[in-house]
């Protein structure tokens, strides 16, 4: 579907309104680095590419070598200034995306803050072990220079034909804008591709065996349900449970009680499959969803192995630990 000509009259002015900001950032001298070294993972499209996924990825291999913190912007909390996450806390005040992470990662400290250089300074005196921040999003946060910089780029965006920057397509920043961050990540392949040798990795998104969350036991994806989900992108999930009714939630929303309710009753009987993140956005409301079920999603590594990839990020830590006299 084309889109309107009224949105592509408007890509100029967002293309300069975006360019405005960042130079005047950049001219008073209002872009600086954080207190402790900073990785940030973001991409050059609305949704859809994986962030959540990546940064905990990323944070799995990384805390091997570093102790690590995980910052996280919050969107769709209610809440305002830094707040740390806990497993119990509510994605209303903290964002589903912050939550998830954390109940996959309890042993990291999880934070959120509009303010990423406020929020590093508070990991940074609350959390005196951690020696690097990674952030989920933030390429487009001019104010904070991260130190090492990851641009995800999903397979489909990068077939797209048109590459339509905002608001008439998805893009944030022209494709070609890619070559300015420091390493370059190619998600949600199809399983059997040839990597293109200009991309640091490419990454194929896995699904678990759905299962019960009462009882932990697998279901049968044959028999259809309800398929619950807010994610930007969710061509794979529909592909992997055809028949399985959609229901969609809008990115970051939360649903209140008489909406689980009403998708209770909309279930007559039958599964609620879902995905982490969208559990996070249900709360402890989803405890009177009868039966519930979580679908979960991981990522990959297809090309290099996850080893020589941890190894050449490393080389990056190393070098910016040396130029900021932190080894």
């Amino acid at each position: 579907m084309s889109p309107s000509p009224w949105f592509r009259i408007l890509v100029p002015v967002y293309w300069l309104g975006f360019l405005l900001h960042r130079f005047l950032i950049f001219r008073l001298g209002l872009r600086k680095k954080a207190v402790l070294p900073t990785l940030v993972v973001g991409n050059l499209t609305v949704g859809g590419s994986g962030k959540t996924p990546m940064v905990r990825w990323l944070s799995e291999q990384l805390c091997q070598h570093r102790n690590i913190g995980i910052l996280s912007r919050g969107y769709g909390r209610t809440s305002k200034g830094i707040v740390e996450v806990l497993v119990n806390s509510l994605a209303t005040e903290t964002g589903d995306e912050a939550l998830e992470l954390k109940r996959a990662l309890p042993h990291l400290p999880v934070v959120v803050s509009e303010n990423r250089r406020k929020g590093v300074e508070w990991i940074q005196k609350h959390h005196p072990q951690v020696q690097w921040v990674l952030l989920d999003d933030g390429l487009q946060h001019h104010l904070l220079q991260p130190d090492i910089s990851i641009c995800l780029v999903s397979h489909s965006a990068f077939n797209q034909r048109n590459k339509d920057l905002l608001p008439a397509g998805r893009w944030r920043q022209p494709f070609r804008t890619r070559t300015q961050f420091d390493v370059l990540f190619l998600t949600k392949c199809p399983p059997n591709m040839d990597c293109p040798s200009d991309w640091d990795a490419c990454f194929l998104e896995e699904m678990g065996p759905a299962v019960d969350l009462r009882t932990g036991n697998q279901i049968n994806p044959e028999v259809p349900g309800i398929l619950l989900t807010g994610l930007a992108d969710n061509q794979s999930l529909r592909l992997a449970f055809p028949g399985w009714e959609p229901y969609a939630l809008p990115d970051h929303g939360h649903m209140n009680t008489k909406e689980i309710e009403a998708l209770e009753r909309r279930a007559a009987g039958r599964y609620i499959l879902t995905t982490g993140k969208d559990l996070a956005r249900l709360g402890p409301a989803a405890a009177t969803l009868s039966r519930l079920a979580l679908v979960p999603l991981r990522l990959s590594i297809l090309r290099p192995s996850a080893s020589e990839l941890t190894q050449k990020i490393m080389q990056h830590v190393d070098r910016i630990e040396r130029s900021r006299k932190l080894s």
